[in-house]
């Protein structure tokens, strides 16, 4: 994947009416043995407790470029929160 600017968004929760979306920066791909599916490196532009705390999973879509915007005004739109 190429490096530079990304999204990273989970819809979620039992109604399907949470989300988590943040930016940063894809820095690197990497292919650990261990590992399975898309592995690569992103430097985050906010916290990252929420993936401590209570993640509304494990699979994460990830978009080129900053899509935080439009994404979290599409996804308030239909009555979703942040968490």
């Amino acid at each position: 994947l190429p490096t530079g600017d990304v999204t990273l968004l989970k819809i979620g929760g039992e109604s399907l009416d949470e989300y988590y979306l943040n930016t940063g920066t894809l820095t690197e791909n990497t292919n650990y043995i261990n590992l399975c599916r898309t592995q690569v490196k992103v430097r985050l532009d906010g916290s990252v407790d929420y993936f401590f705390r209570r993640p509304l999973g494990n699979h994460h879509v990830l978009l080129r470029g900053n899509q935080a915007t439009q994404l979290g005004l599409f996804l308030q739109g239909f009555g979703c929160r942040k968490v």
